[in-house]
């Protein structure tokens, strides 16, 4: 076993150890406590990845609508701002036209 994984183990066991001291009352808080912990972490995580999908996929639509130089109702696209793709905003005339394209 390479020393890593002892002390990794030794961590556990010692943390083991630990919680078979507390009393059954402890054990439980400590589990409601580190299962809440690890849901919010895990929830936190989620919203990260969803957050970028989301603007992965607006920036993908953005640069497909500047090549093509219009948007679906036919007004013309703004060109790119320097130093980034098209936001799609512009010359939208207050429409979202989000169903046009699959992404």
């Amino acid at each position: 076993m390479d020393e890593r994984k002892q002390e990794k183990n030794e961590k556990y066991q010692r943390a083991r150890s630990d919680f078979d001291e507390l009393d059954t009352e402890e054990k439980v808080v400590f589990i409601l406590e580190a299962t809440v912990s690890t849901v919010a972490r895990g929830i936190d995580e989620l919203g990260r990845v969803i957050s970028d999908e989301i603007n992965n996929a607006f920036s993908r639509r953005a640069e497909r609508k500047a090549r093509r130089g219009t948007y679906s109702n036919g007004e013309p696209a703004a060109p790119p701002a320097e130093g980034g793709p098209a936001t799609g905003d512009e010359g939208s005339g207050g429409h979202d036209d989000m169903g046009d394209e699959k992404i």
